[in-house]
């Protein structure tokens, strides 16, 4: 996976929509590094979303 798809890929779960629980055990078993996930799950989000993660 290159750097422009890992900023490409936000973690969404559609509120009553999805089990939040299952799709955070799906991107937990998926095969990505920790740096990877870190984006997905916030890092992306918080420039799409213009939100300071800290």
């Amino acid at each position: 996976m290159d750097d422009h798809q890992r900023q490409m890929i936000l973690l969404v779960i559609g509120v009553g929509a999805e089990d939040d629980a299952e799709a955070v055990r799906f991107l937990d078993g998926a095969s990505i590094t920790q740096e990877e996930g870190h984006k997905i799950y916030e890092t992306n989000a918080c420039r799409v979303f213009g939100i300071d993660g800290d």
